[in-house]
């Protein structure tokens, strides 16, 4: 089934984002598979919440922040192997 509300990475990693109405505002992260959140290579999860929605410029900018962090964390995982966090 194909999902709107995400982007695909290689070797089962995701990016999405849902509205959190509790908090009044969107959460974009990064996943490895279908629950697990992905972390950086800092070890802090790899997510961003923002006010403004799909289609603004504040949106934007926080989904490539999670992507570009995401993208780095795959890469390293596919160049170090098991060796990366």
């Amino acid at each position: 089934m194909r999902r709107f509300d995400e982007i695909r990475l290689p070797g089962k990693h995701a990016i999405r984002w849902r509205f959190v109405p509790k908090e009044n505002c969107w959460e974009i992260a990064a996943f490895q598979g279908v629950e697990t959140r992905l972390t950086s290579v800092t070890g802090e999860q790899i997510e961003r919440r923002v006010v403004r929605g799909p289609g603004t410029a504040e949106f934007s900018e926080a989904l490539g922040m999670v992507a570009l962090s995401a993208s780095l964390k795959v890469q390293s995982k596919r160049l170090n192997g098991s060796r990366a966090v």
